[in-house]
């Protein structure tokens, strides 16, 4: 059972599938962008965290290590930073790219069946999946976000 809270409405949540050879994952992502963070900036910042959050679920079936686990991870949050720069989130304080909001979560869950995966990073098959799907998927959440919320240009 997994649960992350978020004030988005979940028909807003950008949800793909990705099948090839013994590998496949499901992602879905929920992107309120509202309080973008520059998390190079972050130490200008005394507000306390308000609504706005990317929640990111990487379903993987698959037996991961436990490295393997940490660089999914690495790789999911990369994509959404990429997806964010793309998307021009910005920071409110700073005007400066935004990496991720105040209060950002990931899920990294794998079903711990079948052939094992030693490694997750960029190059691998599941991080090259894990990375497009993150990417593609908070793209489209944002999208949805900005057009839910009038941003839209």
């Amino acid at each position: 059972t997994v649960v992350m809270l978020t004030a988005v409405k979940t028909k807003c949540a950008a949800i793909q599938h990705f099948s090839k050879d013994n590998v496949e994952i499901s992602i879905m992502v929920t992107a309120g962008v509202g309080n973008g963070v520059d998390v190079t900036k972050a130490y200008l910042r005394e507000d306390e965290p308000h609504i706005g959050t990317i929640n990111t679920w990487v379903f993987i079936n698959g037996k991961l290590t436990d490295e393997a686990f940490i660089q999914a991870m690495i790789t999911a949050t990369e994509a959404k930073t990429k997806a964010l720069a793309d998307q021009q989130i910005k920071d409110p304080l700073t005007n400066t790219t935004a990496t991720s909001t105040a209060t950002d979560s990931l899920l990294i869950a794998a079903t711990q069946q079948g052939e094992e995966m030693p490694y997750a990073g960029p190059i691998t098959e599941i991080g090259k999946k894990i990375g497009l799907g993150v990417y593609e998927c908070t793209v489209e959440a944002i999208q949805v976000y900005k057009k839910a919320k009038g941003w839209e240009s």
